[in-house]
């Protein structure tokens, strides 16, 4: 097996898994994960809750 040949099927691994994980990242099934996720910030009853943890330290 040449060493070039190996280079290559490497390369279009890493690009098949590449284009999978950004499929799998920008899907419309985890819009619903990541708009919850962006709300958390502004959520009052989270920020409570990390406060109280912080007091109890």
């Amino acid at each position: 097996m040449d060493m070039n040949l190996f280079r290559g099927i490497l390369t279009v691994i890493l690009l098949v898994l590449f284009v999978g994980l950004c499929i799998w990242i920008f899907s419309r099934k985890r819009k619903k994960q990541y708009d919850d996720a962006a709300k958390m910030a502004l959520d009052s009853h989270h920020s409570d809750k990390k406060q109280e943890v912080k007091r109890d330290e």
